[in-house]
């Protein structure tokens, strides 16, 4: 029950470390996925323990804030990834 608002903290402070340490696009990557694997859990328990138990609102919050901080990483590591295409391509002749 406690195991996706714990998972989603654990993600938004990897997240956290990674934005402010690093830019590295492997890291960004990996807090990628795992934001992916927290958001998805808490979605699943949202939707499966509400016959059980009812609404589950702090899971609830988890996978909206999820979403978001997912698409949030998914525009950075886009962002990196045209900063790196840009570093590599050889200027152009005239």
């Amino acid at each position: 029950m406690d195991l996706g608002p714990v998972l989603f903290g654990i993600v938004l402070i990897l997240d956290g470390i990674v934005l402010l340490a690093t830019r590295s696009r492997r890291l960004l990557a990996i807090a990628f996925v795992l934001t992916i694997v927290a958001t998805a859990y808490n979605a699943v328990y949202v939707v499966g323990s509400y016959a059980r138990s009812g609404f589950a609102p702090i899971s609830f919050l988890a996978a909206v804030f999820g979403i978001y901080i997912a698409w949030s990483q998914w525009r950075t590591l886009q962002m990196t990834r045209v900063a790196v295409v840009d570093k590599q391509m050889p200027p152009a002749r005239e």
